[in-house]
């Protein structure tokens, strides 16, 4: 089996800043506008936007956790 050494990798570029930019603040709205929702009493249509929003912010983390789960596949090695 062939062994790859793994390197943190910074991620940089302006498109790869801008769309993590772009998750976050659709995920901070979805999940104000799930709020909102939910205090009017729309709950599943407030369920589903909390989701939305809550998938946008882990969007946003993708680069930190790709590096987190290479570290965790190496110590388990």
């Amino acid at each position: 089996m062939k062994e790859f050494n793994y390197k943190k990798r910074f991620h940089r570029s302006k498109g790869e800043i801008i769309s993590t930019c772009c998750f976050f603040i659709a995920g901070i709205f979805f999940l104000g506008e799930a709020k909102f929702l939910r205090s009017e009493g729309v709950f599943y249509q407030s369920f589903f936007i909390c989701v939305c929003g809550l998938l946008c912010i882990v969007a946003g983390l993708r680069f930190q956790l790709h590096n987190i789960w290479q570290r965790l596949k190496q110590s388990l090695k």
